[in-house]
């Protein structure tokens, strides 16, 4: 919530050019991607400048979860990241591989919630009074995200360790 990140804001980032960094997993686009476009416009609700990137290029199956990274500062953003000596050294997949084309990796849905201009601001009041109502915030996209982590899960992890997964081991 803004509430909870603007505490973490005053306690750790002291001083001028502080950054925050948020990482979560989610839809950054199509039916279920309002919990994402929710954390990055409340993210910049509290932060002068946000910008929100993907973990992969995001023209990838954008229907799979992701981890969506958000920076934040009241200090512009300026993103330097290092870059391999040899071409050889960066194939894809690679740890240099991403830092050359995560600029690139901007999810288009999201920027308008980065620039404060689109998206809802998650506040512990709105939460509380929706849990007190018995209802489950973002609950599609917890479903959704849900079922499509077990997918994934699915394709790393052989039969048999779902078998315990089964059994309760």
């Amino acid at each position: 919530t803004s509430e909870s990140l603007d505490a973490l804001k005053r306690a750790w980032l002291r001083g001028e050019g502080g950054v925050m960094v948020v990482n979560v997993m989610a839809f950054y686009t199509g039916p279920h991607v309002a919990l994402a476009r929710d954390v990055v416009r409340t993210v910049r609700s509290v932060f002068a400048h946000a910008d929100c990137f993907v973990d992969r290029p995001p023209d990838d199956d954008p229907l799979v979860p992701t981890n969506l990274v958000v920076y934040a500062s009241d200090a512009p953003l300026r993103f330097e990241p290092p870059r391999a000596a040899d071409p050889a050294e960066a194939p894809p997949g690679s740890t240099y591989h991403l830092w050359e084309h995560f600029a690139k990796w901007r999810p288009a849905e999201l920027q308008a919630a980065a620039e404060g201009r689109d998206g809802r601001v998650m506040h512990d009041a709105d939460l509380s009074a929706a849990a007190a109502a018995g209802q489950t915030p973002y609950g599609e996209e917890r479903a959704a995200l849900r079922a499509a982590m077990e997918t994934l899960q699915r394709m790393v992890m052989h039969d048999d360790g779902w078998e315990l997964v089964r059994a309760g081991v």
